[in-house]
Parts: structure tokens; C-alpha cells; sequence
């Protein structure tokens, strides 16, 4: 979704810009710059929101941008650990092999951990309280 008014929320993890609340749902909604250490960029019409599923919970991650939508079968996805990456593979899940290019998979459920998943709860045991 293009980026919404996002709230923001008090005392949250530096890496949660706020929640948002589509459909009246509150989502928490994560800066992937922030989560993962990488230079920050400014908003622009390309900037989004990705809603996922995480561990049984909507978050929202805020994303430079979305050029397509793809679907993998098993076959096409290379395991990390039979690649030779010299990056860290704790976040990736796996190099999906197209005709023309190669696709990192990012592992999500692994980007927001046990613990920051347990501060996003409690952030939103605070808004919905």
C-alpha cells in the first residue's frame, strides 16, 4: 500500500515508526532502513508499505518500493546454506533462480525477532489499552 499517516507511538522500539490502522486493524509498522542498519532515504511516490504475516501477527514494514509481485515454486529457491555468500544469511532465506536474474528472499520472521517482536506487543498493548 502507499505509505499512510502513520502514528506515531510513545516508548516505542527505535525501529517501529508507529502503527497505522487500515480497516480498523492497528498495525505496527517497522522501518526496514532502521531494523537492519542500512542508510536511511527519504520518502518518495515509490515508498510503501508491505503488510506481513509474522508469526500469526499483521506488521507492516515500510519498503523504498515494490516493482512487482512474484510467486516461487520450491524448485526455483536455493537454500542459503548451499550458497557461497560472503553476507550475513541470518536474514535470507534463500536465492530464487529466474530465467534472466537471481532474488534474495528475505526471512521476516527472523528480521524481527523474539525480542522485538515482544516490544511490538507490548507497544500495542498500550494503543489498544
Amino acid at each position: 500500500m502507499r505509505l499512510p499517516e502513520i502514528t506515531k507511538v510513545p516508548h516505542s522500539p527505535e525501529f517501529v515508526e508507529g502503527v497505522i490502522n487500515p480497516r480498523g486493524t492497528a498495525i505496527p509498522v517497522i522501518d526496514l532502513h532502521k531494523r537492519f542498519e542500512i542508510e536511511q532515504r527519504d520518502s518518495t511516490n515509490d515508498t510503501r508499505v508491505m503488510v506481513l504475516n509474522v508469526s500469526d501477527s499483521l506488521v507492516g514494514a515500510i519498503v523504498d518500493s515494490v516493482s512487482e509481485v512474484l510467486t516461487f515454486t520450491e524448485e526455483q529457491i536455493e537454500p542459503v546454506d548451499r550458497l557461497s555468500v560472503t553476507i550475513s544469511a541470518e536474514y535470507i532465506t534463500g536465492v530464487a533462480k529466474m530465467e534472466d536474474r537471481l532474488v534474495i528472499l528475505l526471512d521476516y520472521e527472523k528480521g524481527l525477532g523474539a525480542q522485538e517482536r515482544v516490544e511490538v506487543d507490548s507497544m500495542l498493548a498500550g494503543v489498544a489499552g
